[in-house]
């Protein structure tokens, strides 16, 4: 028997010989293959191109005039409290970069030390993280559940869907 016919006697199932079927016929030739990887490629780069100028044409993506990127969308929370830059230069959740004429939000988390914050009300500040509040408050940032608990109300979800959402202005209740 050759190499080139597929023949499956071997089972018992009593195939006669002259049910053997060419294994030629079921190869694809090499230049088939080429075509469709060439023809897969080019549907890619057109799908790209597409993408890019639906972006580009809906505002999501700004450009210059060398055709690089230079903005994108991005989200704020409408109830943000807008810090500027301060004449003590120090350091705040937005600046303005020179010469540029655009405004950049950072958030900075802050660095509590162990007794920073008391047990008790407190009072959320831009910056702050359960972590961190927990850090200051228990000297153990993982204790962060401890507060979540007892907020479990006023605490809002991520985007991941963890329950540790808080922001500046918030007053938590710290057991």
């Amino acid at each position: 028997m050759s190499n080139n016919t597929v023949n499956d006697n071997s089972n018992g199932t009593g195939f006669h010989p002259a049910e053997m079927i060419p294994l030629e016929k079921y190869r694809i030739s090499p230049v088939k293959n080429f075509v469709a990887m060439l023809v897969a490629l080019l549907f890619i780069v057109i799908a790209g191109y597409l993408a890019y100028k639906y972006f580009l044409k809906s505002g999501i993506i700004q450009t210059n005039n060398n055709g690089e990127i230079t903005s994108g969308v991005s989200t704020v929370r409408t109830d943000y409290t807008n810090y500027g830059v301060n004449e003590q230069n120090v350091q705040t959740d937005e600046f303005t970069i020179a010469d540029e004429n655009k405004t950049v939000i950072i958030w900075i988390a802050n660095d509590y030390k162990f007794g920073d914050i008391k047990q008790g009300n407190h009072n959320v500040k831009s910056g702050d993280t359960l972590w961190e509040i927990a850090e200051a408050v228990y000297g153990d940032g993982s204790q962060w559940v401890k507060i979540q608990n007892a907020n479990q109300n006023s605490i809002g979800f991520t985007a991941g869907g963890q329950q540790s959402l808080i922001y500046a202005g918030q007053t938590l209740i710290i057991p």
